[in-house]
Formats: C-alpha cells, sequence, structure tokens
C-alpha cells in the first residue's frame, strides 16, 4: 500500500474569465461563457453534485450549477454561466479524483 496525499487533487483556481466582457475576476454575464483555468479542474458532467457552483454572497447556503460545459479539462473549464439574479458571487469548482469530493473557491468575488 501507499500514502496518498489528498492534496495533489485538490482543485486550484488561478482566474475567472467572462468571454463577453473579457474581464478576468471579476463580472460574470449571465447566459454568457465563462471559463476557468487552474489545475486539477477535470469532474464527470453527468454527476450533478459536481462542477462549477456560483453561491451568492448574500446567501450562501445557495449554491447554482452551470449545467452547459463546453470543455472540462484538468487545466480548464469552460461553460454557460447561468442566469444569475445581480449581485457578488464566489466560484466554487466541485470535483471527485479519488473517493472523496474536493472543492475550491476562487480568491476574488464575481459581480453580475
Amino acid at each position: 500500500m501507499q500514502k496518498c496525499d489528498i492534496q495533489v487533487f485538490q482543485p486550484l483556481l488561478k482566474k475567472f474569465t467572462d468571454a463577453a466582457t473579457t474581464q478576468i475576476d471579476t463580472v460574470a454575464t449571465p447566459g454568457g461563457i465563462g471559463t476557468i483555468n487552474g489545475k486539477h479542474l477535470f469532474f464527470d458532467k453527468s454527476n450533478l453534485e459536481l462542477g462549477v457552483f456560483f453561491i451568492s454572497v448574500n446567501n450562501p447556503e445557495t449554491a447554482i450549477r452551470a449545467m452547459i460545459y463546453s470543455r472540462i479539462f484538468p487545466k480548464e473549464l469552460s461553460f454557460c454561466i447561468p442566469m444569475l439574479e445581480p449581485g457578488e458571487y464566489r466560484v466554487m469548482v466541485k470535483t471527485l479524483p479519488k473517493t472523496d469530493m474536493l472543492n475550491s473557491l476562487l480568491v476574488k468575488k464575481i459581480t453580475v
């Protein structure tokens, strides 16, 4: 048996780009295309517990999942930004690289 460090598979979100405005780590355009660059971002899009989630800063118990993905790679995700209400959001990616679900938040808040 070999000891495995779970942090090796922890997703890392480096930047969020809004395609409609080309802004980085600042805004999201509902219905537009978003791209996240980082590490260990791959997930199974058929598992609705995994993926990209937008969490309202004012209502943190509500997480809205992006449902349409065009690219799901270990270092890049491209997806359709959900129809979000105006406000500030945290962006989270949830993955399941082995048997434990892992998640990571983008450092900066995104405004809609």
